[in-house]
């Protein structure tokens, strides 16, 4: 074999090569994002104040399970949307959520996406994942009142939050470890493949954000190098609130004095 024929079968090789990861990173995407983790159908969950567990359909035939944790005396219903990690019942148990928003007197709903705990089926694309939320929602509001829903997203849930308030009208939007861009840390992370084609989700909660007319409250770990972006500040709208919690990593803020002293003030 000559040389220039060794050269064209190395670039056919790079080739075939680059083209076998672009195709295994579209096939298993979804690793990279979401970090779920079921628990059996038996299940029990454990809250320290009355609850029941929800089913809500979604489109497609599956079923989405929640708790609704009741409070003594309700002023509205708190929808929680967790991370990318774990299941509601980590919430419930260890990190008692539940506990701090029914102590300032809401009803708590906290919803397991596709796949994470009881919740059944797979998320397969941002737009199937946003039919679910939207279907969410909608149950929500048969129950309660819009102006007395108030949406909280930590993590991977402040897209799903973002998204929800930019196509309804709650009363009040929380976003905590707030991701600016989904879609931009893929690209640092995997820079060398052409995200444009070849992602199924974008998550970029900025833009919803600069969709929404509902009062916004960003809160943000000192430590937290994942989130911690200044550009929130250029899309907030006037009487939103941005407030870094000093030496908080990324991580939900259920223990931090600072954010349940603000959080008292935001939902009284």
């Amino acid at each position: 074999m000559n040389k220039k024929k060794r050269i064209l079968v190395w670039i056919g090789g790079i080739i075939f090569l680059y083209a076998g990861i672009c195709l295994l990173y579209y096939s298993i995407q979804e690793s990279f994002i979401f970090h779920p983790k079921k628990l059996p159908a038996g299940h029990v969950f454990k809250c320290d104040k009355d609850f029941e567990e929800l089913t809500i359909n979604t489109s497609d035939g599956y079923g989405l399970n929640g708790v609704l944790v009741k409070s003594d005396s309700s002023k509205g219903l708190i929808l929680f949307l967790h991370g990318s990690g774990s299941n509601i019942d980590k919430y419930i148990a260890r990190r008692k959520i539940d506990s701090i928003y029914t102590d300032l007197g809401y009803d708590t709903f906290l919803l397991d996406y596709r796949g994470y705990g009881k919740s059944e089926g797979k998320i397969k694309n941002e737009k199937q994942f946003t039919d679910d939320l939207d279907r969410v929602y909608s149950y929500m509001k048969n129950m309660y009142e819009e102006k007395d829903i108030v949406i909280i997203g930590f993590s991977l849930g402040t897209f799903a939050a973002a998204y929800l308030a930019s196509e309804n009208y709650p009363r009040l939007l929380i976003l905590e470890s707030a991701g600016y861009s989904g879609k931009e840390r893929l690209r640092k992370r995997f820079f060398f493949l052409p995200l444009s084609l070849l992602s199924k989700y974008e998550f970029e909660a900025y833009k919803y954000l600069n969709n929404t007319k509902t009062p916004t409250a960003i809160f943000m770990g000192s430590e937290d190098p994942l989130t911690s972006d200044e550009r929130w500040h250029q899309i907030l709208k006037p009487g939103d609130k941005f407030t870094i919690l000093e030496g908080e990593p990324h991580a939900d803020y259920a223990h931090n004095k600072q954010y349940i002293d603000e959080l008292k003030l935001l939902l009284k």
